[in-house]
């Protein structure tokens, strides 16, 4: 069963994290880009690592019905499912408008890598699973084309991330299990993980 996520309110910065112990915090968070809305006075937040790291399951379905989004469709535009090829042997299946990929489907890229999830004109767009063809997958939000909002990534022999991501790098709260170095959680920027004495700096674009 999904636990319900929760917006919380961190010292500069912006995240949104399943439901906590207890919260005592003054900053509003958005879980779509990890910018900061506004603040009021500091505070912390404490919150029970298995709870989080095991609220999600990594299911396509799991994903869509806790973030839920829905493809903006006018009523005058005709929506129908297809098949479309292109070059390099890649195929998508699904959802259709003037024969662009618009609603839900499925990706099938020549390097073997398969994303299916929402579209809007052409582009990855809302929720959606791409799957590594050399083991692993992202599965999460996507803000045109780019992994963007909240997501997990594993790559099979390297990492396992969990937490929010901007531009398709890791940027906000996550969770890093490296093979190599071991686990870093806490704040990223840029696909860097910021050191203790670095979490309050603030994630700007």
């Amino acid at each position: 069963m999904i636990t319900p996520l929760t917006t919380v309110f961190l010292t500069d910065v912006k995240v949104v994290l399943p439901k906590c112990k207890r919260i005592q915090n003054k900053m509003r968070i958005d879980s779509m880009d990890g910018s900061i809305i506004d603040q009021a006075d500091s505070g912390r937040f404490f919150y029970s690592r298995s709870e989080y790291e095991d609220t999600k399951e990594d299911s396509l379905e799991s994903w869509m019905n806790d973030f839920p989004y829905k493809i903006p469709i006018l009523e005058s535009v005709n929506i129908k499912s297809g098949t479309k090829t292109y070059k390099f042997n890649e195929k998508y299946v699904g959802d259709l408008v003037d024969e662009v990929r618009h609603g839900f489907g499925k990706y099938f890229y020549g390097n073997g890598n398969v994303y299916e999830g929402q579209w809007e004109e052409g582009q990855k767009h809302g929720v959606g699973k791409l799957e590594y063809h050399k083991g692993g997958f992202y599965v999460g939000e996507w803000r045109a084309g780019l992994k963007s909002g909240q997501g997990k990534e594993v790559v099979n022999g390297e990492y396992i991330y969990t937490g929010t991501f901007k531009r398709d790098r890791f940027h906000g709260y996550g969770v890093l299990k490296h093979e190599i170095q071991g686990i870093n959680e806490g704040m990223f920027k840029n696909g860097k993980f910021l050191k203790e004495s670095e979490k309050a700096i603030k994630i700007e674009d």
